[in-house]
């Protein structure tokens, strides 16, 4: 995993006869500084700033942001969050000597708001020491998850598969802290349904990223298409929930102009779908009522329970797609 990155580079590796190779995986831009308070390194919007070519950076195959860094001298790592989510920040110690790292240190699921900055810092190697690394945010310094040493790190293999007419790729061979990323391709006549792993549903997106942990096998559903006959769909509103009972409301696209009327003239039902998760894996209702309606009550439900919401309109063919799915939790 150190070597063969290596292999791949032309210029200026041969100097990191010792280095530190550090995964920046979510939503932030990265600004590395070196013991000068210079720029060294920098990468803004998922992509590498070539007038800062002090240190090797770039994004990996996978999206993560890497940045390789000799251990001869101290670096400064920002990361300041473009967007509010979760950071993942893995350190990985290598030599030109070793196909393995050395030692694996990482950060996992860091909150974050927008605005809002990490810092991490890179220290030079003494002889016979081990390098503290920081990560400090604004309530002060972070704690690693995992700090492994030789034998005790290991690889984790990602495999696909594809379940239906469609098509995989991604995989390979990671350490603990760093992100794969999957994508699907539906063919003709069929629909990706969404990304499972061990049998449950984890994201209905195409493409999907991850942070690796364990041997993982990522596999993409694809059901039959249904037919598309019409182009505007129905809005959801915020639902209102009962005891056992959703009411589930939506309100109809204008149809005033002659294209929109004749639209609106070959509808002839709404159907709602109600489940228990968020890829409507599981439903629970279903049902349809005249298109003039505008809400629905959903009745038979569980106490206490979190549901998912969805309208879509049907004209006897085809369906109009879905509206946003709408989250609400029963009395």
């Amino acid at each position: 995993l150190c070597l063969s990155w290596l292999d791949s580079l032309e210029g200026n590796w041969k100097w990191y006869e010792e280095y530190v190779k550090v995964f920046v995986n979510c939503p932030v831009n990265v600004i590395v500084y070196n013991e000068n308070n210079n720029i060294a390194a920098q990468i803004i919007d998922g992509s590498v700033n070539e007038s800062y070519d002090e240190l090797v950076a770039y994004v990996d195959d996978d999206g993560q942001k890497v940045i390789v860094i000799p251990q001869n001298a101290e670096y400064m790592i920002q990361m300041d969050a473009y967007d509010s989510g979760n950071v993942t920040y893995t350190l990985e110690e290598c030599g030109i000597e070793n196909s393995m790292p050395e030692r694996l240190v990482s950060f996992s699921d860091i909150s974050v708001t927008t605005g809002e900055t990490l810092t991490g810092i890179v220290p030079k190697k003494e002889l016979d020491s081990s390098a503290r690394y920081q990560l400090l945010s604004g309530d002060g310094g972070l704690t690693p998850d995992v700090d492994l040493t030789g034998a005790d790190i290991r690889t984790y293999q990602v495999t696909v598969s594809a379940m239906g007419n469609g098509v995989v790729n991604g995989g390979g061979s990671y350490t603990v802290g760093e992100f794969s990323k999957v994508s699907a391709t539906s063919n003709k006549g069929s629909a990706f349904e969404g990304w499972y792993i061990n049998d449950q549903f984890v994201s209905q997106e195409m493409e999907y990223r991850f942070c690796v942990t364990a041997d993982t096998n990522a596999v993409a559903k694809f059901v039959p298409s249904e037919q598309i006959t019409i182009s505007k769909k129905p809005s959801i509103k915020k639902p209102a929930a009962a005891k056992g009972m959703i009411t589930v409301k939506w309100s109809h696209f204008k149809h005033t102009t002659k294209k929109t009327k004749a639209i609106w003239k070959k509808i002839k039902k709404v159907q709602i779908q109600c489940a228990t998760d968020k890829g409507f894996t599981n439903i629970v209702k279903a049902g349809t009522v005249g298109k003039s309606k505008t809400k629905a009550t959903i009745k038979g439900l569980s106490k206490k329970t979190i549901y998912y919401v969805r309208v879509r309109y049907y004209d006897g063919t085809g369906y109009s797609k879905w509206s946003g799915a709408k989250k609400i939790k029963t009395k």
